[in-house]
C-alpha cells in the first residue's frame, strides 16, 4: 500500500469566503518503484462540500528538508506547484516551503508528481471528497 498512517481531521476552522469547515488528511506515501526514496510526509486540505476551492497539498521533500506546496484544481483536473506566498498554511512558515522554481523542471518534480498521483489514488478521504465533487459536477 503506497499510503500509510493516513489520518483525517474535520476541523472547526471555517473557510474565510464561504464558512464551510476545513478538512485535513495526512499520512506518508512511498513509491514502490523508487528503492532509495524515503517515505514522503504529506498533508492535504480542502473545504468540505466545496470542490471549487480545490485541494491544497504539502509534500515533504527530504533533499531540501522543506515542503512543496501544490494545489489540485477540479476544473482543470491538474496539479500545480505554487510559491509559498500563494497559499496560507497557518503554522507552516514560508521559510519551510520551496519556491516553485526549485521544483519545476527538476528530478524533484518527477518524484513529487509520482507521490501526488499515489496520494490522489490511495488516500481514502481525498477519494471520497473527489467522488462527491465529480458527482456534483456531473463528471462521473
Amino acid at each position: 500500500m503506497p499510503v500509510e498512517e493516513q489520518l483525517e481531521e474535520i476541523t472547526d476552522i471555517a473557510c474565510e469566503c464561504c464558512g464551510f469547515k476545513t478538512v485535513y488528511s495526512s499520512g506518508f506515501v512511498f513509491l514502490d518503484d523508487e528503492e532509495n526514496q524515503d517515505d514522503m510526509e504529506y498533508i492535504a486540505r480542502w473545504t468540505d462540500g466545496k470542490g471549487d476551492h480545490g485541494v491544497a497539498f504539502l509534500v515533504y521533500i527530504e533533499t531540501f528538508q522543506k515542503y512543496a506546496s501544490v494545489v489540485f484544481d477540479f476544473d482543470q483536473h491538474a496539479f500545480t506547484v505554487i510559491n509559498p506566498s500563494d497559499n496560507d498554511w497557518g503554522d507552516v512558515e514560508e521559510s519551510e516551503l520551496l519556491e516553485r522554481d526549485q521544483i519545476i523542471g527538476t528530478y524533484h518534480a518527477d518524484m513529487l508528481f509520482k507521490a501526488l498521483d499515489e496520494i490522489w489514488l490511495c488516500d481514502k478521504s481525498i477519494n471520497k471528497f473527489a467522488e462527491m465533487v465529480m458527482i456534483d459536477t456531473g463528471e462521473v
